[in-house]
Order: structure tokens, then C-alpha cells, then sequence
């Protein structure tokens, strides 16, 4: 499933994915949710272009920001990168784990509600070591380091691993 399925804004965008694998609690995502729109997106440009992006908290695990662009600039970007890291440490989750696998069981059908899934997180080499023998059919992974919408965000998990395992 795409990133886009999620968004408002269907176009190729530049994204960012933030995980936490513990479920954030209602307070945490008011925080974000405010700290984000009301604070540093206002303010946040490319260049001299405005940056009029959305967010989505979903699953209560994934903060994923749309620029509603192809492309932004390195400066903006870094700019992001630290108003996350503020956020992480405000609030002390751990926003930037990319060791962390995130993955679920489900039918591809339940995707479409952004509630009641169920998903667990392993390491790296513990989820290699559960599953690169063991496949099951309904296993979906949660690819974190797509960056534009039209990528392939939630993937089964044969395709997960031919296109991350060497």
C-alpha cells in the first residue's frame, strides 16, 4: 500500500516517517499534533517557498509529514529533522530507532482504517531471524524509509524482504 492512500494531496510528495514503538498516548498526539502545526509549520519554508504540509499520526505509532512538494530543500529538511528531535526529547520517546522493524498481521483489506491494528516491533536481526525462514502470508511490514508518497509504505512480507535482504 502506498503512503499516498493516506494522504488528502494523491501526488508524489516528499514524505518522512517518524515511528515510535510504543503506541503514543492521547497527550502525545495533541502535543505533536500542536507542536507541529501551530508552531513549525507556519513558519516552515523551502527556500522562499511556504510549506504547506500535512500530518498524520497513525496507528498511534507513525508521524508521517507530507510536504504537499516533490522536493524541498536540504535546510528545510534539517529544519524538520530538529524540530523532531525536540519533540523526542520533550516528550522522551524514541522517534528515530530505524533498527526497529515495525509489522503486523492483518488482510490487506484492514488498511484502510487507520484504527485497532495491532502492530509489534522487532529488531533488525531478531525480525530476520523470526521470519526469513518462517514466511506467513500475513505478515505486513511497515517500510519507514520510503521518502515520497507513491512508495510502497506497507508491504507483505516476501516483498519486504527480496527488496531489503541481501
Amino acid at each position: 500500500m502506498e503512503a499516498a492512500s493516506f494522504l488528502s494531496n494523491q501526488n508524489n510528495n516528499r514524505i518522512f516517517i517518524f515511528q515510535s514503538s510504543s503506541p503514543l498516548a492521547n497527550e502525545h498526539i495533541d502535543y505533536i499534533s500542536d507542536k507541529l502545526n501551530i508552531d513549525f509549520f507556519p513558519n516552515w519554508f523551502s527556500h522562499r517557498d511556504k510549506i504547506t504540509p500535512e500530518l498524520f499520526i497513525i496507528y498511534r505509532h507513525f508521524i508521517i509529514i507530507s510536504t504537499c512538494k516533490n522536493n524541498i530543500s536540504g535546510c528545510s529538511i534539517d529544519s524538520l529533522i530538529q524540530q523532531m528531535k525536540i519533540i523526542n526529547s520533550e516528550l522522551s520517546i524514541d522517534l528515530f530507532n530505524r533498527l526497529n522493524i515495525a509489522y503486523c498481521s492483518a488482510n490487506n483489506k484492514i488498511f484502510k482504517s487507520t484504527d485497532n491494528l495491532q502492530i509489534s516491533f522487532l529488531s533488525y536481526r531478531e525480525f530476520l531471524k523470526k521470519f526469513s525462514q518462517n514466511r506467513a502470508d500475513d505478515i505486513y511490514v511497515f517500510n519507514n524509509t520510503i521518502s515520497h508518497s507513491d512508495q510502497i509504505w506497507i508491504e507483505p512480507l516476501d516483498q519486504w524482504l527480496r527488496n531489503h535482504v541481501n
